[in-house]
């Protein structure tokens, strides 16, 4: 009985873990014919207790399935051995055959702890004989994987560590003169830094070779003692051996492709048109994209300083750059603004004294943004004036973090207080040529008053109408409503393009979805994009668009750069322009123009004048198309104004008298 209990207690505390083994096929168990169900079968606590949890004391690779103890004994004996009251009970185990397919394994073991809880009793019931020998029964039991004891079994090789020897070679009164010990070898460079009992040991390594990978055996260091200010200088007793390993020449950038890379980056070209260009300079090493790149930026951080800055930064360069210059071309600061809170916002404003100066001999004023120059996604707005030939030109740069009206107004109060202060000049633009944007327009009439006028794009104001077109209009009258739209942009005077809108409306009155979008939005909201609301200006924008497109390629190299880096490269732009910038006091008549005024005086063309005073004169021209079309008969349709539109033309021209 005392038997039974410990086999019992064996059975529940102990169990056999075969780590990293795996059942190739199933397990076969033959039994004699004559046996019958049977109860539990009980093994002795000795059988189990004797066997070692480690596979490596149990198992070999030469016989993976020895048993753990095997005995033979016959059952009658074994049926002897226990008590009167437990023989009612034949207990008997034949034999099982597993095969076991085994893997390598250096360390596997789990305590009998554990095995509690993760595996199930490895010996099944067994059906009872009379004839044989009972053996063990061999039960592979799934192994336990952990990430633990994965890497515990991988040993990782150490690395070898090389021995030193260091020699006294220097002592210097002071780091000053240590540090310019180093500067003047231009050999070592840091390599890090180690703190011990005397004091501080500063570590350098030869530069020769790169800092990742095989380093020379030269060293050097530097003790700081704790006790005084002399340094003293240690350095290995190797020579050095940089050559053997591979020095600078071998890997990275070349110097004479850093060479090339200068001037092809002087040339504004992109990462990509530098590569091909390198392409066919004979002699030079092509470098990889990885490697352009990472030159590259650091030329970037060369040239412009690092890409943040903080509000309080910027709050400083700006206050640098308020005072007014003595030099017509220097940069300084017209307008700024910055308040600080949740939402931190600021503006401010760049031009020269060379550059305010042109608004005395202009009206006509253009304003618009442009993005994607600054990587933060602050817009950057763009100040001008057209002269007589329609030629752009610069009067100040702004950056913002808003677009409100107040950020506009104050653009436009900073021009007129920096002009009247430093010219004595008071500023009355006559025309404000913009993208149809309302914050710009009420700005820029809340400075000026309501007289000048604000005239919209024409070319974007077509695109607009014809996105709207194509949207809302059936596909067989797009074609007839955009050729109707561009006729009443040729309205001569705001009274005829009102009459001819309203015919237009009339026209196309079944149309009521894009009836109703063009009299919102572009006759009651916007309506100067007509070529006589206001005459001898641009009906366009596109002279602020083109120099903004050339800001991107030629200043920004079609990259959105940090607002930090910004600032330098926007200083650098505005000083370009005041140098580089004149404003032509009349209009120049260039060769070509007179030609064609020849040719076209020589022709048969009918003019009357309709109107004069002491300075000009208005000429009525009869084109080729307008038959017998009397230039005083009113039109009642859109049809009608369309023929006069383009049967007469009206030009005025100084009195040469």
């Amino acid at each position: 009985m005392m038997m039974e209990e410990e086999a019992k207690v064996s059975l529940a505390t102990n169990h056999l873990l075969i780590p990293k083994k795996e059942i190739v096929e199933e397990l076969e168990i033959t039994f004699e014919k004559d046996h019958k169900d049977n109860t539990k079968f009980i093994v002795p606590k000795e059988e189990l207790s004797n066997s070692s949890l480690h596979l490596d004391d149990v198992y070999t690779e030469a016989d993976p399935l020895r048993a753990i103890k095997s005995e033979q004994m016959s059952s009658d004996d074994e049926i002897n051995r226990l008590e009167p009251s437990e023989k009612t009970t034949d207990v008997c185990m034949d034999i099982a055959a597993v095969y076991i397919k085994t893997e390598p394994n250096a360390e596997a073991s789990i305590s009998a702890d554990s095995s509690q809880n993760l595996c199930p009793p490895l010996l099944e019931e067994c059906p009872q004989t009379k004839h044989g020998t009972s053996r063990d029964i061999l039960s592979a039991v799934p192994a336990y994987h952990s990430s633990e004891s994965d890497s515990e079994g991988v040993k990782r090789a150490k690395k070898q560590r090389r021995d030193k020897k260091w020699i006294v070679i220097n002592q210097y009164p002071n780091a000053e003169e240590a540090e310019s010990f180093v500067k003047s070898e231009s050999t070592w460079s840091r390599n890090y830094t180690r703190t011990c009992e005397d004091g501080t040991k500063k570590f350098y390594r030869c530069n020769r070779v790169k800092k990742r990978g095989p380093q020379c055996d030269a060293e050097l260091y530097f003790l700081y003692v704790n006790d005084g200010d002399k340094v003293i200088a240690y350095q290995t007793d190797c020579e050095h051996n940089h050559d053997a390993i591979g020095t600078r020449d071998s890997y990275g950038v070349h110097e004479k492709t850093k060479h090339e890379i200068d001037k092809l980056l002087g040339l504004r070209l992109k990462p990509k048109g530098i590569l091909a260009a390198l392409s066919k300079i004979q002699g030079v090493k092509m470098p990889t994209k990885r490697q352009l790149d990472n030159y590259l930026c650091d030329r970037r951080s060369a040239a412009f300083g690092r890409s943040a800055i903080y509000l309080g930064e910027l709050e400083q360069w700006i206050h640098n750059r308020t005072a007014i210059p003595d030099d017509d071309n220097e940069v300084f600061v017209i307008s700024n603004h910055r308040t600080e809170g949740s939402e931190p916002s600021f503006r401010f404003a760049l031009s020269t004294k060379r550059l305010l100066g042109m608004i005395r001999f202009t009206d006509v004023m253009h304003a618009g943004a442009t993005y994607n120059l600054i990587w933060q996604g602050f817009p950057v707005f763009t100040v001008g004036a057209t002269d007589g030939n329609r030629k752009f030109h610069p009067l100040c740069l702004w950056v913002a973090s808003n677009q409100r009206q107040e950020d506009f107004q104050a653009i436009f109060d900073g021009l007129k207080e920096k002009v009247m202060l430093i010219y004595d000049h008071v500023m009355r633009p006559r025309v404000l040529v913009c993208d149809g944007a309302h914050h710009i327009q009420n700005a820029f009439h809340a400075v000026f008053g309501v007289e000048p006028i604000t005239r919209i794009c024409w070319s974007r104001t077509k695109k607009n109408m014809q996105k709207i077109v194509a949207k809302i209009v059936t596909h067989n009258d797009q074609k007839s409503v955009l050729e109707d739209i561009d006729s009443l942009h040729n309205a001569s005077s705001p009274e005829v393009f009102h009459a001819a809108a309203q015919a237009f409306l009339t026209k196309w009155k079944h149309e009521t979805v894009l009836v109703q979008h063009i009299k919102e939005e572009w006759l009651n909201k916007n309506s100067n994009w007509f070529l006589g609301a206001a005459p001898l200006s641009p009906s366009t924008n596109d002279a602020l668009e083109s120099f903004n497109r050339s800001i991107k390629e030629h200043n920004a190299v079609r990259e959105r750069l940090p607002l930090a880096r910004f600032l330098t490269v926007s200083m650098e732009m505005v000083g370009q322009w005041s140098r580089k910038t004149s404003l032509p006091e009349a209009k120049t008549i260039e060769q070509k123009e007179w030609t064609e005024g020849y040719v076209w005086a020589k022709e048969n063309v009918t003019t009357d004048i309709i109107s004069s005073d002491s300075t000009s004169k208005v000429y009525l021209i009869r084109n080729e198309n307008a038959g017998s079309i009397d230039c005083n008969q009113s039109w009642s349709t859109f049809d009608e104004y369309k023929r006069h539109s383009i049967a007469f033309q009206k030009t005025t021209l100084p009195d040469s008298d």
